[in-house]
């Protein structure tokens, strides 16, 4: 690219001086190019960097109630980006038993980010048996981003017949 702009100030400089132009004009032509081509450059790197945040592979996740997946159960993916993840999918309470929970906890390392986001699903509530969600976890502000999520599924969550599934955690690879 550097070397068609200064083609085009060599051609322009040989035109003035073919046509009598003088040195002092020459010179804020050649000046006024130069500006221009550094424009053209900057430009030129500012289009290789791209505009959106980096995503990685993204994560299926499936887990089923304490009691099997025939009581509940949720399931999506987990979109991971530089410092956040979107959790997309669907809960679902199959069983006149209690409602049902899934609770996504993001981490990075060891430490929480943020607060849990849940979803609750109840077929004898006006919830429903299967109920959707897309969360983002995590925080735009923290360098380095979300690392893990946690995933988990109770029955009855927070109250003292709280049972849940065995813990499931994704790491973002």
């Amino acid at each position: 690219m550097i070397k068609s702009e200064l083609a085009t100030i060599s051609i322009v400089a040989s035109l003035l001086l073919a046509h009598g132009g003088k040195v002092l004009r020459i010179s804020k032509v050649v000046s006024r190019a130069v500006a221009a081509a550094g424009v053209g450059v900057a430009l030129a790197a500012s289009a290789t960097i791209p505009a959106q945040a980096a995503t990685y592979e993204p994560d299926n996740f499936y887990v089923c109630s304490y009691y099997g997946c025939g009581y509940g159960a949720t399931e999506g993916t987990l979109t991971w980006y530089d410092r956040t993840v979107n959790a997309k999918g669907y809960v679902g309470d199959y069983r006149y038993l209690s409602n049902i929970t899934v609770i996504f906890e993001a981490y990075q390392g060891s430490v929480k980010v943020g607060t849990p986001q849940t979803r609750t699903a109840n077929n004898e509530s006006s919830l429903g048996e299967i109920r959707d969600f897309n969360l983002t976890l995590g925080d735009t502000d923290l360098s380095g981003g979300v690392d893990r999520v946690k995933v988990t599924l109770c029955n009855d969550y927070q109250t003292a017949n709280q049972v849940c599934a065995p813990v499931k955690n994704y790491y973002r690879s």
